[in-house]
């Protein structure tokens, strides 16, 4: 039942570092030309500049839709617009090299480059009390074959985020949110249908109410690997289902 608790807040509220994943896709949608060409290995990209400020690991070994990443987190006593300042200069405009790309993200602010076959992403808040915190990362370009299609989904299905990690230790794990027109109860019959007929057996299952609707979550088991399943309505007249895959949990 732990599962079950689990999934059901993350549904409710995206952790701070699926809120930085997203950053990242968005930032690597808008980065000219970084889907082009064969991806480039993490240990060749170029080191990305370092301001004054303590560094903590938070992923670094993951997979977000084909796409490989390597997160840390940071907390400065240097304030947001300095940090900002700091990219701005490093990454500057050449004659054959755009300069950065800024947005915003909730309260976060994004600044990202592509140089040297690599994507990279600071985004950085103001920290709870001075100064700022936030995360840098660097990825590499995906490529059209790094495209994952190997997750169940019904007719219509679009896969919004694709995440895969791997701890350092042989423990793997991968979250798929996607999202469709059919019912939270007709997905339930989906995977319940398609997970059993591939020898997956149902360990637990749960019917909830959430602020936009009714939902369903189910866990099942196969051997010494698990899988949570939660579909609820996302407000509208679709459905978001998040498939949370764990290698020995």
């Amino acid at each position: 039942m732990s599962a079950i608790r689990s999934l059901s807040h993350l549904l409710r509220r995206p952790a701070p570092r699926d809120a930085y994943l997203r950053a990242a896709a968005l930032g690597l949608a808008l980065a000219s030309g970084a889907a082009a060409g064969a991806p480039t290995p993490l240990a060749s990209c170029p080191q990305i500049p370092l301001f004054k400020a303590a560094f903590q690991p938070v992923a670094p070994n993951v997979d977000f839709g084909g796409l490989p990443l390597s997160i840390q987190r940071f907390d400065s006593a240097d304030d947001p617009a300095q940090i900002l300042a700091f990219y701005r200069s490093a990454w500057a405009a050449s004659e054959k090299i755009p300069g950065p790309i800024e947005y915003p993200l909730q309260d976060w602010k994004v600044i990202a480059t592509f140089r040297g076959g690599c994507f990279y992403t600071v985004q950085v808040m103001p920290g709870a009390k001075s100064g700022s915190t936030g995360f840098i990362a660097v990825s590499s370009a995906p490529s059209k074959s790094q495209l994952k299609d190997d997750v169940p989904t019904m007719t219509g299905s679009t896969i919004l985020n694709d995440i895969s990690h791997n701890d350092g230790g042989g423990k793997t794990a991968r979250t798929v949110m996607l999202t469709n027109g059919f019912s939270p109860a007709t997905n339930a019959v989906f995977y319940r249908n398609d997970l059993t007929g591939k020898g997956w057996q149902v360990i637990a299952s749960h019917e909830m109410t959430t602020r936009t609707g009714r939902g369903s979550i189910m866990v099942f088991k196969n051997g010494v690997k698990e899988v949570s399943v939660a579909a609820i309505r996302d407000g509208g007249n679709d459905t978001q289902v998040l498939l949370n895959f764990v290698d020995r949990p």
